[in-house]
């Protein structure tokens, strides 16, 4: 039993080999049939022992043999030793965090306590304390092993338990260090004169996990992009800070993907407005960079108009102005189509936005008055030209729709014509704290 082993003993018999030995290759040698890490007792011997013996105590085991080049023969015993790295604490094993991207990922789960107790810098705190070994989630190595081993029928379970963890425990990392390590393998996909056996491990890299990373991202998007009343992210101010940083896009996707799965319009507009404030939070200067990027680079009109008509009904932008830019960008007859499309969802909806003004918070509407008569008066000045155009898939003309909303809006607000331009900006609210 390695209990009953005198580790002193043990150590320096192989330290008298050690100038003999390969260190390294000794790690990816733990790759036997009969290798299995019992417990984090086992691992602490066996990390005790090969420090001690490779080094008089100075290093510890080499990530690279254990989870980077090649596949082991015994992966069932190559999972159990990610896992028992995963839930020792770093005064045991420290994972080897490259300096720069793998960095910022774990200190997504970390936060600035220097200012919160009202005395000097502190360094910064772990909010994720259920979280034993954090780092490893965010090393890149780590991660992408351990989606490989989902792909093995067998194990695919045990991989996904071991991320669970993670998810549970620090999914500000898991979040962050999932988007990054896809988007590199698919950046290093698209690097020019590849050698195609270089280029084909770098797709394998790509595409391993598939099913467990949908998964996780399923789960991971309704968590930091929608209100979670069942389960509070400890940071999600850090973790939507970096991943704007990794990739502005994948953040308008996300918003995107968790406004989509809502049913109705009302939760719909729920969503945009926790996510706007989320991204107000953590973005230094949102109102003027991130907003914009956001409500400019959706392709999804509904998400789109959504996201314009709270960020208008708070002051944020202005409606007209923003209808005549997307007019630009997509074109005439889009915006159109795209107007049309929703206010036959959501104007039996509209109140005034004086209505929904509530004490110090933002003004939450479907479709306020103010925006709908925006987007009735671009309506009737769309040309005739445009107007005679059919919609796709249908017999239909723009023209024929366009009356046909009007004439409802008119019919159930007899007084939405007395709504000015003046009017509509001047009744926006100052942007809510």
């Amino acid at each position: 039993s390695p209990s009953d082993w005198n580790l002193d003993v043990v150590s320096q018999v192989l330290t008298d080999f050690s100038l003999s030995l390969h260190w390294p290759l000794v790690a990816r040698s733990f790759d036997f049939p009969e290798f299995k890490v019992r417990d984090t007792r086992h691992l602490e011997l066996l990390l005790a022992l090969y420090s001690k013996a490779s080094s008089g105590g100075k290093f510890s085991l080499p990530l690279e043999p254990i989870a980077g080049v090649g596949d082991w023969r015994n992966k069932e015993g190559q999972l159990t030793l990610l896992r028992a790295l995963l839930i020792v604490t770093p005064s045991v094993y420290k994972f080897p965090l490259e300096e720069g991207e793998e960095r910022k990922d774990a200190a997504a789960a970390l936060v600035d306590i220097g200012n919160s107790s009202g005395g000097g810098a502190a360094s910064p705190s772990l909010l994720s304390s259920s979280c034993p070994n954090p780092g490893g989630f965010a090393c890149s190595k780590v991660l992408q092993r351990l989606l490989s081993l989902s792909d093995e029928p067998k194990l695919h379970q045990s991989a996904r338990e071991v991320l669970g963890m993670g998810l549970q425990s620090c999914p500000e990392i898991i979040l962050c260090a999932l988007v990054r390590l896809q988007l590199s393998n698919a950046a290093a996909m698209n690097v020019a004169d590849t050698p195609p056996q270089q280029l084909a491990s770098i797709r394998a890299r790509a595409q391993a996990g598939m099913p467990l990373k949908g998964e996780l991202m399923r789960e991971l998007i309704p968590l930091f992009f929608s209100p979670n009343p069942k389960w509070v992210v400890k940071n999600p101010t850090g973790a939507i800070r970096r991943l704007w940083e990794i990739s502005p896009n994948t953040v308008v996707a996300a918003c995107v993907e968790a406004f989509k799965v809502l049913p109705t319009a009302e939760e719909r507009a729920e969503v945009v407005a926790f996510q706007c404030n989320l991204l107000r939070k953590s973005l230094p200067n949102a109102d003027n960079g991130a907003l914009q990027q956001v409500v400019s680079g959706s392709k999804d009109a509904d998400f789109a108009y959504t996201l314009a008509c709270y960020m208008a009904d708070n002051g944020l932008l202005d409606f007209t102005n923003w209808l005549s830019e997307r007019t630009n960008n997509v074109g005439k007859a889009a915006v159109t189509l795209q107007s049309i499309v929703f206010l036959t969802r959501t104007y039996n909806k509209a109140k005034l936005r004086s209505t929904a003004q509530g004490d110090g918070d933002s003004v939450k509407l479907v479709l306020s008055w103010e925006n709908l008569a925006s987007m009735l008066r671009m309506l009737t000045m769309v040309d005739n030209e445009t107007m005679s155009q059919v919609i796709p898939n249908t017999d239909t003309t723009l023209g024929s729709q366009g009356k046909i909303i009007l004439e409802r809006c008119l019919q159930m607000y007899p007084n939405i014509a007395t709504l000015t331009n003046s009017s509509s900006s001047n009744n926006a609210n100052s942007p809510p704290n």
